[in-house]
């Protein structure tokens, strides 16, 4: 078996140190390809939004009933 020693830093220890002991996340580099696809995402998602709104009012006018002559 190895001798392997585990060191046990304590809640008090670690507040007056300063140190929270967690891992910085690693920022990944822009990426051109990346940007190139959320940009092209972010169209495809306006085009979609634009489609259904417009849909939904064609669909509302197309339904709605007509006035009636008496009502007119």
């Amino acid at each position: 078996m190895s001798n392997k020693t585990i060191k046990v830093i304590k809640r008090e220890d670690r507040r007056r140190t300063g140190k929270s002991g967690r891992l910085k996340k690693n920022r990944v580099p822009e990426d051109p390809t990346r940007k190139a696809v959320q940009t092209v995402s972010g169209w495809v998602r306006e085009f979609k939004e634009k489609g259904n709104a417009e849909a939904n009012r064609v669909l509302a006018t197309l339904f709605e009933k007509p006035p009636r002559p008496s009502e007119a």
